[in-house]
């Protein structure tokens, strides 16, 4: 089953510019779930995130985190990118009905727009969306493209059964994001925080 699933990964990115691995290996099986390395940011900081097509939400883990889970790379640091920018709850997408984002009220700022996500294994992320510039390196090595103003998740809360060797997820279910302010997403609008 997985060196189909390697086998089918490798003859569907065959043309394109982004690497994807199925982590390390145990016994000839994939220990992990495929990651997608790409870098967020100006200068370009680098993250990984474990494809999943169970969900829709791209997100990674940022600094300052509150509580997040260990990883190999260092977290995402918005401060150092210049074209970093928070999303307002003003615009679009965080207003398009999306069952789980709304705007900050108590511990957020009002302007500030929220998401919390909960996954089929009880784990649970919360953070907020913003925009950033995401840079996919060519699969050989040699080569990239930047895309400007992509919105994602930055995890600040991120509790549960998440592995070390990724940064986040890249949820492809119901729509392939990042994405430009276009996306339908779901899970619960409350949030608390001790």
């Amino acid at each position: 089953m997985a060196a189909r699933s390697k086998a089918r990964s490798m003859r569907l990115l065959s043309d394109h510019a982004v690497r994807v691995d199925p982590g390390p290996y145990a016994d000839s099986v994939p220990d992990t779930e495929y990651l997608v390395h790409l870098s967020i940011g100006t200068p370009p900081q680098p993250v990984q995130r474990s494809l999943d097509t169970g969900s829709d939400l791209v997100w990674t883990q940022r600094q300052p985190c509150q509580a997040c889970f260990d990883q190999a790379l260092p977290y995402f640091d918005p401060f150092n990118s210049s074209t970093f920018s928070v999303l307002p709850c003003h615009q679009p997408m965080c207003q398009q009905n999306l069952d789980w984002s709304f705007c900050g009220k108590q511990y957020w700022d009002n302007q500030t727009c929220v998401y919390v996500y909960d996954y089929a294994d009880n784990s649970i992320i919360t953070g907020h969306l913003d925009t950033d510039t995401f840079t996919f390196a060519a699969a050989d090595g040699v080569g990239s493209a930047s895309v400007p103003g992509l919105a994602f998740g930055c995890g600040l809360f991120n509790n549960g059964n998440f592995q070390s060797n990724g940064t986040g997820i890249a949820g492809l279910a119901t729509a392939p994001c990042p994405c430009r302010h276009s996306s339908k997403w779901a899970t619960s609008p409350t949030v608390s925080h001790p």
